[in-house]
């Protein structure tokens, strides 16, 4: 039998970590850049869990060369996709050569409308700003030095 015991340890929850947190990443990520294929889209998402990621990311950008790659261990991003893609606020296009990238699909502007005036979208916004553009073919030519 299963028995619940219940104390009085904190355990936070950080913003990072919820769905909520990702699955508005993932469209203010496309809503920026307009189409985005699953690696940036984990790239950005990784970069924004927090402030020491970020300064990564920027780093990385700057030099091409990462010494650790942390996001390719986070799974997170295709049940963050999945769910958005259910809901109707991506959609999957494939160019000519039948790369797959993602786009907002129909659903997307009514969410992103709502929470347009949020302290945490406007942050989201700010850091992506900070960040930059992240281009495929920076990602497809990194060079690891693990």
């Amino acid at each position: 039998m299963i028995e619940t015991i219940y104390t009085k340890h904190i355990y936070p929850t950080y913003a990072g970590e919820t769905a909520l947190f990702k699955t508005i990443v993932v469209m203010l990520v496309i809503q920026r850049f307009g189409v985005v294929t699953l690696p940036k889209l984990q790239m950005y998402l990784w970069s924004l869990k927090n402030e020491e990621n970020r300064n990564k990311l920027i780093a990385l950008r700057k030099s091409m060369k990462i010494t650790e790659a942390p996001w390719i261990l986070d799974n997170d991003i295709v049940q963050v996709v999945t769910q958005c893609l259910c809901n109707h606020y991506i959609k999957v296009e494939m160019n000519k050569s039948g790369k797959i990238s993602y786009a907002l699909d129909f659903e997307s502007s009514d969410l992103l409308q709502a929470i347009s005036d949020t302290d945490l979208v406007k942050e989201i916004k700010v850091e992506l700003e900070t960040i930059g553009g992240l281009t495929d073919k920076v990602l497809e030519h990194l060079e690891f030095d693990f």
